[in-house]
């Protein structure tokens, strides 16, 4: 249902309740609301909330978030990172490494880099964005080897705006991705209102949910991200514009990307962070899959191994089976 307010502001509000079933009474719904030329706001709800920043960048995340935001491909995205580890040339003569180790399964920061970033986010943010503590990161359930540090910048008073110049343009958006995650790291929570307005309307309940940011937090190095939303009362006027049927289907689980298909094996503690970039390439090369829209798709080829080697060989191609074989590894290291 879109109505617009006495500023011309539009509002677009869903009904709630049960599903429907039976497009004759979705129709008979959508006939009864269309005669209500007037509506008003009838319920306000608020409700405070906070969003965390996420983690420091770990092989994985890294890889997710790079083809997300820069549709790099994971062996892209290591292969520029191989690039800003091994350092660059800023003018001094000299290479200066400007992350840390790229292959890691940890988001931990080092006490003294914690120290060195919050001098930055003083001097640049101010005290209200210092956090005080740092913050405790909940470890997943799978294993961590805790080798390396999270992949973090190795100065973060080198900024992208002022690096950008010694970098070329894939490398400028990497070092952009892997310092703002850095920084934000450290910095506090985003600190909301969550609005719920409800809107009846021949006996129909209709709601727009919206959020108010009261302190952005985190999301001040991103400030696309900080969204004004409009605001209303309860009893203000809307005037109805259209009402609309929305024809819905339970969809199938989406097909693999590539950075999907990197988080699963993280998730399923299949392959090492070393080696996220090489699978879905090894599968591409050997045309066991081809990708199309950034989504892959098996060939025949591919099927027809999957099923002799499942058929054949099935107690060793399980989902968990290399992450059991890791935490036996891990026992015998450790004389258990």
């Amino acid at each position: 249902m879109h109505g617009t307010d006495q500023k011309g502001i539009v509002g677009i509000f869903s009904r709630t309740g049960d599903r429907i079933f039976s497009k004759e009474k979705a129709d008979q719904i959508l006939q009864n609301v269309q005669k209500e030329k007037e509506l008003r706001i009838s319920e306000k709800k608020e409700t405070l909330g906070k969003l965390f920043p996420p983690p420091p960048f770990q092989t994985a995340s890294l890889q997710q978030e790079a083809f997300k935001k820069l549709r790099f491909s994971s062996k892209k995205t290591m292969s520029l990172s191989q690039r800003l580890y091994e350092g660059m040339d800023l003018g001094n003569g000299q290479r200066n490494g400007l992350i840390t180790y790229m292959r890691t399964d940890s988001v931990r920061l080092s006490s003294e880099f914690v120290e060195r970033a919050r001098s930055w986010i003083l001097s640049e943010l101010g005290e209200t964005f210092a956090s005080p503590l740092e913050r405790k990161i909940r470890k997943s359930a799978k294993k961590i080897q805790d080798a390396h540090e999270a992949i973090r910048v190795t100065d973060p008073f080198l900024t992208p705006k002022e690096i950008k110049k010694f970098l070329g343009k894939e490398e400028a958006a990497l070092y952009d991705l892997i310092w703002k995650r850095t920084i934000s790291s450290l910095l506090p929570a985003e600190e909301f209102i969550k609005i719920e307005y409800s809107i009846f309307a021949a006996g129909e309940c209709f709601q727009l949910e919206t959020k108010k940011t009261i302190f952005p937090g985190y999301k001040i190095l991103n400030e696309a991200d900080v969204k004004t939303n409009p605001s209303w009362e309860k009893g203000e006027l809307f005037i109805l514009q259209k009402v609309e049927c929305e024809k819905k289907q339970t969809e199938p689980p989406s097909r693999y990307s590539e950075g999907t298909l990197v988080a699963k094996l993280e998730k399923q503690g299949i392959g090492r962070p070393s080696t996220y970039a090489t699978v879905s390439e090894t599968l591409l090369k050997r045309k066991y899959v081809y990708e199309e829209k950034k989504f892959f798709y098996p060939f025949s080829l591919g099927e027809k191994v999957n099923f002799f080697l499942q058929s054949s060989f099935g107690e060793l191609f399980r989902e968990k089976f290399t992450a059991e074989l890791e935490s036996d590894l891990d026992r015998i290291e450790k004389k258990r």
